[in-house]
């Protein structure tokens, strides 16, 4: 179940990213790299409780 929902962190994390490229002014490299760290803390806090998947906001700028 866990796997699940990392899984889907990671989509809408990655449609996000999409959704706001052109308003960000970031390449697409650069927002790929966001979305990766975004997705990997968000799976790392959900591995932890489940519940961080909605209750955690974790915002990634210039690789931080």
């Amino acid at each position: 179940m866990a796997r699940g929902s990392r899984i889907v962190a990671v989509l809408l994390v990655m449609l996000s990213v999409v959704a706001c490229q052109s308003m960000t002014g970031k390449t697409a490299g650069e927002s790929i790299d966001a979305a990766a760290i975004t997705a990997a803390v968000k799976a790392k806090l959900v591995a932890d409780k489940p519940a961080n998947l909605t209750r955690v906001d974790v915002d990634t700028n210039n690789a931080v």
